[in-house]
């Protein structure tokens, strides 16, 4: 079985067996591609977000991930772990990152997994809905996100631009997490 480069944007050749393979045993219901706009739209009317950095990168910052684990303001959100509180962003900052994160133009169809290291999640983008809650994970290593509610997991890729735009916002806003040293 071949996987794609991080770079890639060629779909695996067998996609199918390559999501049931890899997705199954980390999710409860993995769903389509075809469901992303149902958790965007749903993700449009919350009143609410909050946005959370990722501790450091499991396999490229080991060392540094083992140290920041035990600190107290650490928490774990779908097997991966963040910093709280929530990061401060003013409000016209709030307002255009739940725009583009719920826009399901950001996003493009998952092709896989990629040799990067592994999904990690950078940001997590949480937004409080009538039907629950809806949290996005962005990875900037691979450029895939994983949005989580109305009882489904949805992969997908980020955009190009949404990526770069995202990663710049994180990297503006790092408070916690140790800048690497790679």
């Amino acid at each position: 079985l071949a996987l794609s480069g991080c770079n890639s944007t060629k779909p695996s050749p067998d996609l199918d067996s390559v999501e049931e393979a890899y997705l199954r045993p980390y999710a409860k219901e993995i769903a389509t591609y075809d469901h992303l706009d149902s958790l965007c739209n749903a993700a449009k009317l919350s009143s609410t977000i909050e946005i959370f950095e990722g501790l450091p990168h499991p396999m490229w910052e080991m060392a540094s991930l083992a140290s920041e684990r035990k600190r107290d303001d650490v928490f774990i959100n779908h097997k991966f772990a963040f910093y709280s509180p929530p990061l401060g962003v003013s409000k016209r900052e709030s307002i255009r990152l739940h725009g583009e994160i719920a826009d399901h133009r950001s996003y493009s169809r998952w092709n896989g997994p990629k040799r990067c290291g592994g999904f990690h999640p950078d940001l997590l983008i949480r937004f409080w809905t009538s039907q629950g809650r809806i949290d996005v994970h962005l990875c900037f290593g691979c450029g895939e996100a994983i949005l989580y509610g109305l009882r489904r997991e949805v992969y997908v890729n980020m955009t190009e631009r949404a990526s770069k735009r995202w990663e710049k916002f994180q990297k503006s806003h790092q408070t916690k997490r140790p800048i690497k040293a790679r």
